[in-house]
């Protein structure tokens, strides 16, 4: 009878075989948790910067396309790290608005001298090349590098587009 009392005893609480394979197992659950989690952020942070970077770049093409389609004249001597355009509103009238766009010490994209860049994203090459030909059609070749700075890398964005002009004059000097 004393052996029947000694085997309905039950242990209470864990051996230490027990809570050592308990503590790995979780662990290795909350590493590969924590790895994949900031893995999901790097590429989400990443993925909003390249985004930002786009979105910069549309706008200001989107800006440029819109200032070169309606200007009447390009003065060549802005070229090529700044884009000096004349747009005619009244011939009648010589009622004429220029427009420039460049580059500031800050890496900011001017239209007018008021930025028109994202804050974040950095304009470090702005290049104007006048691609008009005798008979063809006026148009500028644009080449725009955006930069997006990073502590582990820089995003960079690069752009080349020709953009023609609808009704324009060269101004010869």
């Amino acid at each position: 009878m004393a052996d029947f009392k000694k085997m309905k005893r039950v242990k209470s609480g864990f051996t230490l075989v027990e809570v050592l394979v308990f503590a790995a197992a979780t662990s290795i659950f909350i590493l590969l948790t924590f790895g994949t989690l900031t893995s999901f952020l790097r590429s989400r942070n990443r993925t909003k910067k390249l985004s930002q970077l786009q979105e910069t770049n549309a706008y200001i093409f989107n800006e440029l396309t819109q200032e070169i389609h309606w200007s009447s004249e390009l003065d060549s001597d802005s070229l090529p790290n700044e884009l000096k355009l004349v747009q005619t509103q009244d011939e009648e009238a010589a009622i004429e608005t220029e427009i420039i766009f460049r580059i500031d010490s800050q890496n900011r994209f001017l239209k007018n001298d008021a930025p028109i860049s994202s804050p974040q994203v950095k304009v470090t090459d702005f290049q104007v090349a006048n691609r008009a030909a005798a008979g063809n059609i006026p148009c500028v070749s644009i080449y725009l590098r955006l930069e997006y700075p990073d502590l582990r890398q820089d995003l960079i964005l690069e752009n080349r587009t020709t953009i023609s002009f609808r009704k324009t004059k060269f101004k010869t000097t």
